[in-house]
């Protein structure tokens, strides 16, 4: 292994010669079911080996990165204007820090290199990486305040790593959020991570912001967040990142369609008890409310459950139980949240002992070792929809519930 400082300059020479590629990553939209956006990921080509940004990226000065940042704007672009036949409205997705934002000069590149492309400013999302602080924060809102005003608009990544995350959605101008992958990376055995993603899906609402959450790697995570409302998701279980040729012939291999409906996995149905559970603490005595927690209610697990065949099981015991009092005239709102949790636990208990992707998407620690065009690879398409087909043929189609 190279010396730290060999490293170094090896990586920089490599940015100053251009041996720069760039890998796409797709983002989905999930109530269309259609890939709205590829987000560009550096690589650093030296000979056979191709160096992932976690290597070179700390190593590089600041006017390395924006030598990277501006080959990188400029081949997606380019990329952009190739896909016009198969993805003629597909977004670019590309990552700038704080440091090169605040030099000043990130707005009038992407300006010029928007013209000279000849792609619409709407077209390209600036996203905000956490690497770096901000040496001149006043010099930033004025980067990304021009960049708004042309069109473009403005992603905060890895939201809910580092508290100076949230910080920045206060002090800068954001129209989009992305969660961090770390939120999702244990909920096979903490599923409830899903109510602070829940949290960040209200707080997107609340603000006018579009969200997207990383790390989605299983057909369960898709299912879930499905289930709980995320507009937008990307990750190994959708496709990895890939060069321009394979992901040209990903999105051109076809189209599923997006479905509605009630979850199809056990992560899905603790979503699915989640968004109950928000209903019910949100105003328990609200009588416009009471319909939502009844068991014909589109949040009820009723059909999950017998569909499962746990109904009889002590899980779909405990929500009898508590659908008995939810159907009630009155509610006792100390018995409905004590059966409310119980079946909380219950479910979280068979969200552990399930598992995630019984239904053939590798678990999280097999994605590691797939071909980089991902798990999902041959599934899941741009303009149609994203739909996988299991071992029993049963298909899992990800979109607005």
């Amino acid at each position: 292994m190279m010396g730290s400082n060999v490293a170094r300059s090896r990586y920089r020479a490599l940015v100053a010669e251009d041996r720069i590629e760039v890998h796409y990553q797709p983002i989905i939209a999930v109530r269309r079911g259609e890939v709205i956006a590829i987000e560009a990921l550096a690589r650093l080509r030296d000979g056979d080996r191709l160096i992932q940004p976690d290597a070179f990226l700390p190593q590089l000065t600041a006017e390395d990165r924006e030598i990277l940042f501006q080959s990188v704007l400029r081949r997606g672009i380019a990329y952009l204007r190739h896909l016009a036949a198969v993805a003629p409205a597909l977004s670019l997705s590309i990552n700038v820090d704080a440091e090169v934002l605040s030099r000043g000069s990130v707005s009038a590149t992407i300006e010029a290199a928007l013209a000279a492309g000849s792609i619409l400013p709407g077209r390209l999302i600036v996203e905000l990486l956490e690497s770096h602080e901000f040496p001149d924060l006043g010099m930033a809102r004025h980067e990304l305040e021009i960049l708004r005003r042309a069109g473009v608009a403005i992603a905060i990544d890895d939201l809910g790593v580092e508290f100076s995350t949230l910080k920045r959605v206060q002090r800068l101008p954001v129209d989009y959020l992305k969660i961090d992958k770390a939120f999702l990376a244990d909920v096979a055995q903490n599923p409830n991570d899903l109510v602070f993603l829940a949290a960040f899906v209200t707080m997107a609402q609340e603000l006018g912001m579009k969200l997207c959450v990383e790390g989605v790697e299983t057909l369960d995570m898709l299912d879930a967040l499905r289930i709980m409302g995320a507009p937008m998701v990307q990750g190994f279980g959708i496709a990895r990142p890939m060069p321009e040729a394979a992901l040209s012939s990903w999105l051109a291999g076809g189209a599923g369609r997006p479905i509605k409906g009630p979850p199809r996995t056990m992560l899905g149905a603790f979503a699915l008890h989640t968004r109950w559970l928000r209903v019910f603490l949100f105003a328990p005595n609200e009588a416009s409310l009471v319909h939502y927690l009844r068991r014909d209610s589109k949040l009820s697990l009723e059909g999950f459950l017998r569909r499962a065949g746990l109904d009889r099981a002590p899980l779909g015991v405990a929500y009898a139980d508590l659908m008995a009092l939810t159907d009630q005239d009155t509610l006792k709102t100390a018995a409905v949240h004590a059966a409310a949790e119980r079946v909380r636990v219950l479910l979280t208990e068979a969200v552990i002992a399930h598992g995630l992707s019984k239904a053939g998407t590798p678990a999280r620690a097999k994605a590691a070792r797939q071909p980089r065009q991902g798990i999902a690879d041959r599934s899941v398409r741009q303009g149609g929809g994203i739909h996988r087909s299991d071992e029993s043929g049963a298909e899992l189609i990800a979109s607005d519930f």
